[in-house]
């Protein structure tokens, strides 16, 4: 049997990836040639003839700019994200770690996201193509296994519906590895998790752990529908067909990016990395802000919380801290809150027929917030129950206390105005 096991390792190496296109070591060398390369465990077999060549970072600049034109971001935090989507798959192995969901967002149908994303994916992919978000954790997990299976490079999730986000996909996007069993076999299965994440979506919500897990890269073009837009207003109207010709130049710039980084010694990135994507943050950013790539992780402070999550939190908060009954940041029981008419409660609470607060589903969401906060506000806890339960308060932050009081302010300005119309 040993002699056997022997023999298999010999004729099945470890291979940690398969790509199609040139792509990097985890020490910035490059994998240009075809076959297995035993140090990176990587196999390159290429799906086209790709002959890369020198540049220098302007210029590399300036091509992937060139490809990039036409996108109308709403911030250099979003173009900087569409240069990391472009990154991430040649600096995967430089890498330890996960790397974070790269999701293309703008307000309407037809404003370019999948074809942004596409793009994006196309220097190292050639044809790339999103999938459906399966419905439910089980699905979910099911459709995930079979992706890293069969060793995909990227995990495309295409005009996501509804809330993005459940467990199976938040603990993948976080993990280095992914154990589950082989549908229709009764083994388990570990596979290595090094595939680079997207999703598209026209402003869905996302859970607030789906959330702190993504980039966004917004678009949003300053017309009601952007599917009107004639093609000669374009620099390149044709764009997919445009950077199928060029892939060789485009992965050839974003190759010389990374390069450019490496041989001047790796200098480390002087912004705030991404929380659970330290590595990549340091690698990527390290990278653009090298390339003068403005913007790279620059959200808003707000970014990382789902906006219709914390816009109804904030006004919960508010609200409350106003009630001239349960308000003044004293304890009181969810009962007093329920019994009060000026606490603007969040649509969570309400019963089916969205009439009444459900006490139940009241006392669940106070205990999942516990701690949180919003616009300067923060709920808190009684440190003891009594005899009806805990005591629950809002309680305005000294360090945030004119943040509270604007917010105050807007909520008392927007009850005013609902009363006076």
């Amino acid at each position: 049997m040993r002699k056997v096991a022997s023999e298999k390792a010999k004729v099945f190496p470890e291979v940690e990836r398969v790509v199609t296109a040139p792509t990097l070591t985890a020490d910035g060398r490059a994998i240009d040639t075809p076959g297995y390369h035993a140090d990176a465990q990587v196999i390159y077999r290429p799906d086209e003839k790709l002959t890369l060549r020198a540049m220098a970072v302007d210029e590399a600049k300036a091509v992937l700019d060139d490809l990039l034109y036409d996108f109308p971001f709403d911030s250099d935090a979003s173009k900087a994200g569409a240069y990391a989507l472009m990154l991430t798959p040649v600096v995967r192995a430089m890498v330890d770690g996960p790397t974070p969901n790269m999701q293309v967002e703008a307000p309407v149908q037809g404003s370019g996201k999948s074809l942004l994303a596409e793009v994006c994916l196309l220097p190292s992919f050639g044809r790339a193509a999103g999938t459906s978000l399966p419905t439910g954790t089980d699905e979910t997990r099911k459709k995930l296994t079979a992706e890293f299976a069969r060793g995909a490079g990227y995990v495309w999730f295409d005009n996501v519906r509804g809330k993005f986000g459940n467990t199976a996909l938040e603990q993948a996007v976080t993990g280095t590895e992914w154990s589950d069993r082989i549908l229709g076999y009764t083994v388990t299965r570990t596979f290595p998790v090094r595939a680079v994440w997207v999703s598209t979506v026209n402003n869905a919500s996302a859970t607030p752990d789906m959330r702190r897990r993504t980039y966004a890269i917004r678009i949003e073009p300053d017309m009601e529908n952007p599917t009107l837009r004639k093609r000669s207003e374009f620099r390149h109207p044709y764009l997919k067909v445009w950077a199928h010709e060029h892939r060789a130049e485009l992965l050839s710039a974003v190759v010389a990016m990374a390069r450019a980084w490496v041989d001047a010694g790796s200098p480390a990135f002087a912004g705030e990395p991404m929380g659970s994507f330290e590595e990549w943050s340091r690698v990527v950013g390290g990278i653009l802000q090298h390339a003068d790539v403005p913007g790279f992780l620059d959200h808003d402070d707000d970014y990382f919380l789902d906006d219709t999550s914390r816009d109804e939190r904030l006004e919960f908060f508010a609200s409350w801290n106003l009630d001239i009954k349960v308000g003044s940041e004293q304890w009181v029981l969810p009962a007093d809150l329920v019994r009060s008419f000026g606490v603007r409660f969040p649509p969570d609470v309400y019963d089916d027929r969205a009439e009444n607060v459900d006490r139940t589903a009241l006392n669940y969401y106070l205990r999942d917030n516990r701690g949180m906060v919003a616009g300067g506000f923060k709920l808190e806890r009684s440190p003891k129950r009594t005899a009806k339960g805990y005591r629950w308060r809002v309680r305005v932050l000294e360090n945030r206390r004119a943040e509270a009081e604007r917010a105050r302010a807007e909520f008392e300005r927007a009850e005013f105005e609902a009363v006076a119309s």
